[in-house]
């Protein structure tokens, strides 16, 4: 059911909360259902992924595994340590700490290591190549702590990798996936607002119904001492970082009921949980100029930590919390 949800859409990010959530063991299970489909299928990541032992934790982990007639983009250094026959089709003028980025086709069935561009400006760039070559569907393998990988504008689709080395507290883990499917799910700013935002690149603006004022150059220049007044349909647009300070300086208002603030997309709110319920409490709203699609949990039990959950238990708890499709990607092979 994940392999038929994902072949909707011609993106897909596989991201995880943290590290040994699974992600890998995801895009492993999503290649070996897709090998005999008759469309091409790309894959690459951010930041190095399929290494034979995890770095912090000194675990087997496992290798992607490409079978043939699969693309696959990753480091000159990486790529001739690749344990399969491939042709290479592309390499990069632009150079990485490991070399030239080469953009391949497996002629058989192998695994590699995958270290492919280093930000989602290049992926967004090698998506749009990859679909020159007749690619039907490309997956992007997220690295620790880089959610701006699933940013909306990278991929049309992602999916969440979680579990037990998120939290050693069963009610903890939910909290933590909950909130992070809150930021992903913030709903997208209505077209008037956005027509008046939408070229602006850089800065903090005050928006109503008539006026656009800009505040400052950046969150980090701006005197974040506020005092809200008369906010009622005031919308503040920040195209950079919104930080948890400035979250923490409205909150100091009694009232907030009426005021939105609007960022790119969920991947550019760095806020603590409680800062970001007391602003929703205090009657604020968030929106994004650009919507995600979140189209599923993948659920890891076991914790590199030498502790696990019953699968189904939090399988069962995550998707009665989420509202969302939640898999066991171990109990599905």
């Amino acid at each position: 059911m994940l392999v038929s949800q994902i072949k909707k859409y011609s993106s897909v990010s596989i991201v995880g909360m943290a590290k040994n959530t699974g992600k890998t063991t995801c895009l492993n299970y999503v290649l070996s259902k897709l090998k005999d489909e008759k469309y091409k299928v790309a894959v690459t990541s951010i930041g190095v992924d399929g290494e034979e032992k995890d770095i912090l934790y000194d675990t087997l982990k496992p290798r992607i595994t490409i079978y043939a007639g699969n693309i696959f983009i990753t480091s000159e250094k990486h790529f001739n340590e690749k344990k399969l026959n491939a042709k290479i089709i592309h390499t990069s003028k632009q150079q990485t700490q490991l070399g030239s980025l080469i953009t391949a086709e497996a002629l058989s069935t192998g695994q590699v290591i995958l270290s492919g561009p280093s930000n989602s400006e290049l992926i967004i760039e090698y998506i749009n190549k990859l679909e020159k070559l007749n690619v039907s569907l490309t997956l992007i393998d997220g690295a620790l702590d880089r959610m701006s990988l699933a940013s909306p504008s990278v991929t049309d689709a992602l999916v969440l990798c979680t579990g037990a080395a998120c939290s050693i507290k069963l009610d903890q883990l939910i909290k933590k996936v909950k909130y992070k499917c809150e930021l992903i799910n913030i709903k997208k700013i209505d077209n008037t607002i956005l027509n008046k935002i939408n070229n602006i690149e850089s800065g903090v603006w005050v928006i109503d119904e008539n006026n656009i004022e800009k505040l400052s150059d950046s969150l980090f220049y701006y005197n974040i001492n506020i005092e809200i007044s008369d906010h009622k349909n005031k919308y503040i647009y920040i195209a950079g970082a919104l930080t948890d300070n400035f979250i923490k300086e409205l909150n100091r208002n009694r009232n907030l009921d009426g005021l939105i603030i609007i960022v790119r997309d969920f991947s550019h709110i760095f806020s603590t949980p409680q800062n970001y319920y007391k602003f929703v409490r205090k009657g604020g709203k968030f929106m994004v100029k650009q919507s995600a699609n979140l189209i599923a949990i993948c659920s890891n039990p076991v914790s590199p930590d030498g502790y696990n959950y019953d699968a189904e238990e939090l399988r069962s708890a995550l998707a009665t919390e989420l509202k969302l499709p939640v898999y066991d990607i171990l109990k599905e092979q």
